[in-house]
């Protein structure tokens, strides 16, 4: 009897140490619910800053609608990960919110920077039109405009693969 327990145990590590190599092993916990997602981003337990857009990513398809909606708000927790989510994931829906922020000229500079690097993520010449409204500012909107019109801007891409395993950079 010992010898099948002992077995059992050898299969269960073996079993799980090659779901832990799998490239589809999800680490991730997919929510039900917006709700849960959302309270899974706001929380931000245990993550990485990196890996705070990572609930959004894994649930794009059930929160993206409202992540475009919540954005609007300026006291929203979490904004700039959240406006960098709708970028990151190319979510064309999310266009006019993000020129809406970009425009608002009582919306704070780095707000304002995170819509137009997303802008230029989701629609590159729409991106670049809009930086070229902002060049001769001399604030964090300036300074990404030009980036943008200059060909040194790198957006930080979160993969869904990492986003699932819960991979740090």
């Amino acid at each position: 009897m010992r010898g099948i327990s002992l077995i059992r145990y050898i299969l269960v590590l073996l079993t799980l140490s090659l779901l832990s190599s799998c490239d589809n092993f999800d680490f991730t916990k997919k929510h039900s619910t917006e709700d849960e997602v959302m309270k899974d981003f706001f929380e931000a337990k245990d993550r990485a800053e990196d890996m705070l857009m990572d609930p959004l990513i894994v649930n794009s398809d059930l929160v993206k609608d409202r992540v475009i909606e919540e954005i609007n708000d300026k006291n929203m927790d979490k904004r700039r990960y959240a406006i960098g989510y709708l970028g990151n994931e190319k979510i064309n829906e999310a266009l006019p919110a993000l020129l809406s922020i970009l425009g608002d000229v009582s919306e704070i500079d780095y707000f304002r920077a995170d819509a137009l690097e997303s802008i230029y993520q989701i629609k590159p010449s729409t991106g670049l039109t809009e930086a070229r409204k902002y060049i001769n500012r001399s604030d964090y909107l300036g300074e990404r405009a030009k980036s943008i019109l200059n060909g040194t801007y790198k957006p930080f891409i979160r993969s869904l693969k990492d986003a699932r395993k819960g991979i740090h950079n």
